[in-house]
């Protein structure tokens, strides 16, 4: 397959592997919300958002990885790939052993964190805590086999191993918290997945790489090592943004509000993280592909790319953030309950988030691509501070709203014009006047669908949930639609993605005839 076709693959099973993925995870959510109830799903949010601040660990070496493999596999240079590999195992060998230790050293400060006490939870919370521990840790010690599939466009075999997985994974869980309630195995058959898809990954990349991951002899240069860590330490403060951005959410909320908000506010997460996972797999498939345009094709070859790439994305997450404003209320009812609701303008900052951090995917894949790691490496602390601080001043005036909102006023002040920035100057070498201009442009048409849609649907009295439901959703689409040709049918931009949609049309109808 060419790099187009392998883009298109990789893009297409994400998708459909997040698609079956992201309703198994809502199936196992609500087994688990019915059996075990908020404080169990408060507990496990909390500690998962703990071990994403613990997973500060790996420095950045996946994307720094990622991008030096880049050329060797471009080049078919099997001994270059292999001491990269090398290098990489014995890297995350040391990563996954220091989170572990890292981890139990953090046991004595969990009751500085829940700071209520949850006497619906049986068992310790100190072994629930080490269970999510060696689950996180235990991935560790095969990721590298999974970034090298990866690296060489061959994504969707990880999407799709990810997928079955996920599917074992969530029908084992769920029979087994019906049958016995018992949170303790379900924690074991969390940490059984982990070592399954591990395992499942690491037999396919050995037989598509025998030679490459075979080979224990080849080592990288000094100079190469050298090269490599320079990335790491700007990947690190990236890193470090990230985590603190979609890590500390949860902590701070459990800290001033309880640990059962943060239960409540956890069903808003997951929905959201599903939706933004679900379409952050077309980004991710591309990557890849855009590395490897990067090494074989001129760097002004590349706007037109990136061009397309924004406004393929502000397509996507102008629908998605049109659907989840005026659906995720009444589907959380319809799901678990009213007693599960935030308020609408809970919900407002919480897409505003989703639809500002989904506007940065392609930025990321084309810096990354570009191995723009040292340029800029404090951005993401200044972003990181600014959103602690903001955060916990917000949440003791205003609630959680004000944990949101110190989230989006911290991308919005620093992450929202400097990497566009970067990118024009380092790789297009032009000013992004434009590109700022498009993207005010494109916020507004976003706020003004959620506007028209939320007052079409209050115009509307309907009582059954369904159909509530079902209204949004249509009404939704075709506004979305409407706003999207109306404006923009006449832009090579639109001409672009309506081409992608045919394409994917025709290949559907061609295999439905076949």
């Amino acid at each position: 397959m060419g790099r187009t076709q392998k883009a298109f693959v990789n893009a297409l099973a994400g998708v459909v592997g997040k698609l079956i993925t992201t309703i198994v995870v809502f199936l196992g959510r609500t087994v688990f919300i019915y059996t075990l109830g908020v404080e169990y799903l408060g507990a496990s949010s909390l500690f998962t958002s703990i071990l994403t601040m613990l997973s500060l660990a790996e420095l950045g070496f996946s994307t720094a990885i990622t991008y030096n493999l880049y050329r060797p596999l471009a080049k078919g240079n099997k001994k270059k790939t292999a001491a990269f590999m090398n290098f990489y195992k014995k890297v995350y060998n040391i990563i996954g052993i220091v989170i572990f230790v890292v981890g139990l050293l953090l046991i004595p400060f969990l009751k500085e964190i829940i700071t209520e006490d949850i006497p619906d939870i049986k068992e310790s919370i100190y072994l629930i805590y080490v269970l999510y521990l060696a689950n996180t840790a235990i991935s560790y010690f095969f990721v590298y086999r999974a970034t090298l599939l990866e690296a060489s466009q061959n994504k969707y075999i990880v999407s799709l191993s990810h997928t079955l997985v996920s599917v074992i994974k969530t029908i084992a869980n769920s029979i087994a918290l019906i049958l016995t309630k018992n949170f303790i195995l379900y924690l074991l058959i969390e940490i059984a997945s982990t070592l399954l898809y591990n395992f499942i990954i690491s037999v396919i990349a050995n037989r598509k790489y025998k030679e490459v991951l075979q080979d224990k002899e080849s080592k990288l240069k000094t100079r190469e090592k050298k090269l490599v860590f320079n990335n790491v330490k700007a990947m690190f403060l990236y890193k470090v943004s990230d985590v603190i951005l979609n890590g500390t959410d949860n902590i701070i909320i459990s800290r001033y509000l309880g640990t059962t908000t943060v239960g409540i506010y956890s069903n808003y997460y997951t929905i959201i993280n599903q939706v933004y996972a679900f379409v952050l797999q077309i980004f991710q498939a591309t990557t890849a592909s855009i590395g490897n345009f990067v090494v074989e094709r001129k760097k002004e070859e590349q706007e037109t790319v990136f061009n397309n790439m924004i406004f393929l994305s502000f397509v996507i997450y102008f629908i998605c953030s049109v659907l989840l404003f005026n659906c995720i209320n009444p589907f959380i009812t319809l799901w678990v309950g009213e007693d599960f609701l935030m308020g609408i303008p809970v919900v407002m900052v919480l897409v505003l988030n989703f639809y500002t951090t989904g506007m940065i995917s392609p930025l990321t894949s084309f810096r990354t691509a570009n191995g723009l790691f040292m340029q800029g490496r404090y951005r993401p602390i200044i972003m990181a501070i600014i959103n602690i601080i903001v955060s916990i001043i917000l949440v003791k005036w205003i609630g959680i709203i004000g944990v949101f909102l110190g989230t989006v006023i911290a991308r919005v002040s620093t992450q929202l014009w400097y990497d566009p920035w970067l990118i024009y100057k380092k790789v297009f070498h032009k000013s992004p006047k434009a590109y700022f201009a498009k993207y005010i442009v494109y916020l507004l048409i976003t706020v003004l669908g959620c506007a028209i849609v939320y007052g079409m649907g209050q115009l509307v009295s309907i009582e059954n949930l369904i159909l509530v439901l079902l209204w949004n959703i249509v009404l939704s689409i075709i506004i979305v639609t409407f706003i999207i040709v109306l404006l923009f049918r006449k832009t090579p931009e639109f001409a672009y993605v309506q081409n992608i949609v045919k394409k994917i049309i025709g290949k559907i109808a061609r295999k439905v005839r076949g």
